[in-house]
């Protein structure tokens, strides 16, 4: 997973763009993103998909922050049923 764009729209929303890739040599199922470590709503384009070995996919998310952003752990997580997480941290 590669964050491709990650813009703050104001104190509490934001716009990331995120590119997923499968790796591995077979489906990843039920692919899906999450963002953990703070309150938060979020929408994302496209989430529990499946992707093809070699096949990405890039997904706008929408956040809406629920409580102030620093000196949070904030985590944006791509998983997959069959596929190793993968972490990249927001701040």
């Amino acid at each position: 997973m590669d964050l491709v764009s990650n813009k703050f729209i104001s104190t509490n929303r934001s716009h990331l763009q995120v590119k997923v890739t499968n790796i591995g040599k077979v489906p990843a199922f039920m692919t899906k993103i999450d963002v953990v470590g703070i309150k938060r709503a979020f929408y994302a384009a496209d989430n529990y998909y499946w992707l093809a070995p070699g096949e990405s996919r890039e997904i706008m998310i929408e956040i809406l922050w629920r409580e102030p952003v620093l000196n949070k752990n904030i985590v944006l997580i791509a998983d997959a049923w069959n596929a190793k997480k993968q972490t990249i941290k927001l701040n």
